[in-house]
């Protein structure tokens, strides 16, 4: 169905070729005869140009095969279009014209055929693009992937090096694994799925150490938040593999640490993340907020709070209330029991989920329906909000929320996620 919408669209934009195609021929002389043909309907300036004496110059030529399409004579349209290739033949917008005239014949074979002979006459990158979903509707995979491979990297667009890669990958995975890497180096909105065709080649055909190399320098740029989602997605597939990798990529670029510990928790690689973790715990001196956030994160998926619990006995002073979430979410409200030294009113602010776990364990109701509230509008974890405010069963605060739901999306949202 996608590639079926994908042809359309690009009948739809090859449709645009009677209409700007002819600017690209040379301009016709007779400025007059063609203001006179704009002015005229069309079947009357099509019988205007069929009486003139041929042959015509190529703009009126092409403004006639132009006018037999309007009038649904697709072949005798074709037919002057391949009269005026023969004098013209180094005009790529004829045999895009006649690309169109082929797809609304409904043969894409032949359409594909005159877009190679346009883009070889003057490559161009929509004709390109056109080109390539013409042929992967047919199913002609060679003839696509020479087309990829012809044009460097750097000139496809993202979903053409995607598409490049997934092709070179079913014959030669070294060298898809090249264009992976090469083509995540370019940057744009593909590079989180080129990553991850990247990892998932290394791991498969053994080049680990490219793979390393190819990390590093993701975990340095600006998005490697969401390049390091993408490694992790890989090495996940692979657990037998994925800790050696991950640290290795860790002794190159320790201050990706907390990004890819994070990235593999979220991926449930709990067996790559834990590792990681080490010298944190091993450390002397408050973790930094970003340690927090990866240490908290991997409690939360995992719900291995040792690591957690370590860091909060260490430097209780510099922990975030969010650090204090994963306790709620697997032991309920007793889980704050240990930490409620920690729970000072500026800590219980920043955290509605713990105010309001804590506030029920305290037989606070009224100040945990208000806690939940605030936490609804915040976005909280549905899941996590629906244990808390469990607790408020049998105290009518519960049902409240329930009659809330009906009038308000928040609310709605924590009872629905």
């Amino acid at each position: 169905m996608i590639l079926r919408r994908e042809v359309l669209l690009a009948l739809g934009a090859l449709t645009l070729a009677f209409g700007s195609a002819a600017l690209w021929l040379r301009p016709d002389p007779n400025l007059g005869t063609e203001a006179d043909l704009a002015a005229l309907p069309p079947a009357e300036a099509l019988a205007r140009l069929d009486a003139m004496d041929g042959p015509l110059a190529p703009q009126l030529a092409f403004r006639q095969a132009a006018l037999a399409a309007e009038a649904g004579d697709t072949l005798r349209a074709d037919t002057l279009l391949a009269q005026l290739a023969d004098r013209t033949p180094e005009a790529a917008a004829i045999p895009v014209a006649r690309a169109d005239l082929a797809l609304r014949r409904g043969d894409t074979a032949a359409a594909a055929g005159r877009l190679a002979n346009a883009h070889a006459l003057a490559p161009d990158p929509e004709v390109r693009a056109r080109l390539g979903l013409l042929l992967r509707r047919a199913g002609d995979t060679e003839a696509e992937r020479l087309l990829l491979t012809a044009t460097p990297l750097a000139e496809l667009s993202g979903a053409e090096r995607l598409r490049r890669v997934d092709l070179l990958a079913q014959l030669d995975a070294e060298s898809a694994l090249d264009d992976a890497v090469a083509a995540t180096a370019l940057g744009g909105s593909e590079s989180p799925a080129l990553a991850q065709r990247a990892t998932a080649l290394a791991l498969t055909s053994g080049r680990d150490s490219v793979l390393i190399a190819a990390a590093e320098a993701w975990l340095g740029r600006s998005d490697a938040a969401v390049l390091a989602r993408s490694l992790a997605s890989g090495l996940a597939l692979v657990p037998q593999r994925a800790a050696p990798v991950a640290a290795e990529v860790i002794a190159r670029r320790p201050a990706a640490r907390a990004i890819l510990v994070t990235a593999l928790s979220e991926v449930e690689a709990y067996g790559a993340a834990r590792p990681l973790l080490r010298p944190w715990l091993e450390a002397r001196g408050a973790p930094d907020a970003s340690t927090w956030r990866a240490v908290t994160a991997y409690a939360e998926r995992s719900g291995d709070l040792g690591a957690l619990e370590s860091l909060l006995r260490r430097a209780p002073d510099t922990a975030p209330a969010a650090a204090l979430l994963p306790f709620v979410r697997y032991d309920g409200a007793q889980g704050l029991l240990p930490w409620r030294a920690l729970l000072t009113e500026a800590r219980l602010s920043e955290a509605p989920l713990v105010d309001a776990a804590w506030a029920a364990w305290r037989q606070r109701p009224d100040r945990a329906f208000a806690a939940l509230e605030r936490a609804a509008r915040d976005g909280a974890d549905p899941a996590l909000w629906r244990i808390v405010a469990e607790d408020l069963e049998g105290t009518g605060y519960l049902e409240r929320l329930r009659a809330m739901a009906a009038r308000d999306p928040d609310v709605a949202a924590m009872f629905d996620g």
